[in-house]
């Protein structure tokens, strides 16, 4: 994708490691958004298995990053304590594409590491954000077709669903859900393999609040040296359509012992 380098302006955005037997170091996998000290949202395909929930053991979780090989100053690494996944997911179709790892210990505010701001729970028309850009950020494929080591970030314009759904027929399982919407300009930049699970942010008097969750990546037609097309749409759930539910698991699981004041704002 054709991303911009950021500094350190998405200190929310988090990258998502497995644990794979064969494999010395854990491998990137996923972005994730912290939302208060102890939960990162994420998309639920990224720590699953089709329909089952992958271990706890098997992630590592790192804050505070701009590059993916240097091991900076800025970071703050966690394991993973829960891996809570929506219960209506569904790997087919993605929908519900939405989950939470509960880090093992608190992360430390600073600089470099915060939570991004819940969307409104009094704002849930689509229509509101229709037309207007979020921000995406990422360590996905770029448009070489290689992983991006460094983190990038793309303005990315929400569209009708109508639109959308005309753009992708072959794709209509995915585009008529009603928990997900559609962005992109189909101008070159888009998002790709390695982005999913990251945020779409919308600032609003110098705050951002996260409205989607990248949960389906545009495919590819007939264009080499990489599995995403850079003309196409990109797909996001929405994240309004589950506040009750992030609430509810980040303030009444009982292995949390914070009430998380990020989640009601």
């Amino acid at each position: 994708m054709t991303y911009s380098n950021p500094t350190h302006h998405w200190p929310w955005h988090t990258a998502i490691y497995h644990n794979k037997v064969h494999e010395p170091f854990p491998v990137y996998q996923c972005g994730g958004t912290l939302i208060s000290s102890h939960s990162v949202l994420t998309a639920a395909h990224c720590v699953s298995r089709f329909n089952e929930s992958m271990q706890s053991n098997e992630f590592l979780v790192s804050l505070g990053r701009l590059n993916l090989d240097v091991n900076e100053s800025s970071g703050q690494n966690f394991t993973v304590a829960e891996v809570i996944i929506h219960p209506d997911f569904e790997y087919t179709d993605l929908n519900n594409d939405i989950a939470i790892l509960r880090l093992s210990t608190h992360a430390t505010f600073n600089n470099y590491v915060q939570p991004v701001c819940m969307w409104p729970s009094n704002k849930t028309d689509l229509s509101e954000i229709v037309g207007r850009a979020g921000m995406v950020v990422g360590w996905g494929q770029t448009e070489t077709g290689e992983m991006s080591r460094v983190l990038r970030q793309a303005s990315m314009t929400v569209v009708d669903s109508r639109k959308c759904l005309a753009a992708y027929r072959a794709f209509a399982k995915h585009v008529i859900l009603e928990t997900h919407f559609c962005a992109g300009l189909r101008n070159g930049t888009s998002a790709c393999l390695g982005d999913s699970g990251g945020s779409m942010t919308f600032e609003e008097s110098g705050v951002y609040y996260i409205r989607g969750i990248l949960s389906l990546a545009p495919p590819k037609f007939n264009l080499p040296n990489t599995w995403c097309g850079s003309m196409e749409y990109s797909h996001f759930t929405d994240v309004v359509h589950y506040l009750s539910w992030i609430e509810e698991v980040t303030i009444e699981n009982p292995k949390m012992n914070e009430i998380d004041a990020t989640v009601s704002s």
